[in-house]
């Protein structure tokens, strides 16, 4: 059987000194042991926080219209951080080994300890995540929502009306503001023109549009209705004793 040069240098040390020495060869080769196991468990507990990471993420692109939530944010910056930490870890650890199949006490110790308590901050990273709860919630509304209007510059009676409804709201005095006309005669079209004014936007934290007609009255519409499509154009948590409105 042919042994290499290092095989035999071990066994001459052994044979010659005695179980010494066999002691101290089998302590470093169990430390080495030791440290691939640790290195392979640091490795593990990584690989299982980077899939709660990327779960978390699918979800988010299945989702558009939401958005993260800032505890979701602060999980995801400290992962990555992590994630870079093991990474520069590893690649201490596979250039000291490959250096040297015996290490020094001191270096096994150090590299060691520092896998060990990067793998306890991995673990404290995945029950984080497994307790975020909610990572995205629905953005809040729009200040104004913008939407098509005819242009009534072109239509000089429209554009007198909406100049003078604009003048009513610079006036802090007045409350309330009532636009009545026959069908056709140019109402709505005032009113989404005003809706998209910037001016308007400036003058109020939000613009909500909601219709308000005859045939909502047919469908026994209520002030209890509007009050409910306003909570949900604000998207307000709100509990209701209604049964209408769970």
């Amino acid at each position: 059987m042919n042994f290499s040069p290092q095989c035999k240098a071990i066994m001459g040390a052994v044979v010659e000194h005695g179980p010494k020495v066999y002691a101290e060869v089998k302590e470093t080769i169990s430390a080495s042991t030791n440290l691939d196991q640790i290195h392979g468990d640091l490795n593990d507990a990584l690989k299982t926080l980077l899939a709660k990471r990327e779960d978390y993420q699918k979800r988010l692109r299945r989702h558009k219209s939401k958005k993260e939530t800032s505890a979701y944010t602060d999980w995801v910056y400290r992962v990555g951080k992590i994630e870079n930490e093991v990474e520069d870890l590893g690649t201490r650890f596979e250039k000291e080994n490959n250096r040297s199949q015996v290490w020094g006490a001191k270096s096994r110790s150090d590299v060691g300890q520092e896998m060990i308590d990067k793998r306890k901050k991995v673990l404290l990273l995945l029950k984080d995540g497994n307790e975020l709860g909610e990572v995205m919630v629905d953005p809040p509304p729009k200040p104004v929502e913008l939407m098509p209007a005819p242009e009534i510059c072109k239509f000089k009676t429209l554009q007198m009306h909406e100049d003078k409804i604009l003048d009513f709201l610079r006036n802090d005095k007045i409350k309330g503001i009532r636009i009545h006309g026959m069908v056709g005669s140019g109402k709505t079209a005032i009113m989404q023109s005003l809706n998209n004014r910037e001016e308007v936007r400036k003058m109020f934290d939000i613009v909500l549009w909601l219709n308000v007609s005859a045939e909502d009255k047919k469908d026994n519409f209520s002030t209890e209705q509007l009050q409910w499509d306003i909570v949900k154009k604000r998207k307000l948590d709100v509990e209701s004793n209604s049964d209408d409105h769970p």
